[in-house]
């Protein structure tokens, strides 16, 4: 299933994600919910977290939502694990570790330091 199939009030099977932005945690009724703004390559769409989910999924997540339900709310249509279903990770990007500074200053092998020059050879 991708993002333009998806009809208000109907199950949704199996739909991979990649989640872009999340906004802020909010109570409701002693559980916790984060809507995030989420895409596939059909369009874009609102995912709902809820409790666990919400510390678990970060932005730039690859997930998938298996037996999840779709809902309108505030005119738009957003999707969440509901009742039986689950969001699974897929795949969380990896920070990319920042270059080692390098220096100016040309390096010289120990080896080609210690090697002794041409004259010296000869005033030997």
């Amino acid at each position: 299933m991708e993002v333009y199939e998806l009809e208000e009030n109907r199950p949704v099977p199996l739909l991979g994600l990649e989640i872009l932005s999340k906004e802020g945690v909010r109570e409701w009724n002693q559980n916790r919910v984060c809507s995030c703004q989420v895409r596939d390559a059909s369009g874009e769409c609102v995912l709902s977290l809820w409790n666990h989910e919400v510390d678990f999924f970060r932005e730039g997540d690859f997930i998938v939502v298996k037996k999840g339900w779709c809902k309108a709310y505030g005119g738009d249509l957003q999707v969440s694990s509901g009742k039986y279903g689950k969001i699974e990770l897929v795949k969380r990007p990896q920070k990319l570790k920042p270059e080692p500074q390098k220096t100016k200053e040309p390096q010289i092998s120990l080896s080609s330091y210690l090697r002794p020059t041409l004259s010296e050879l000869r005033s030997r």
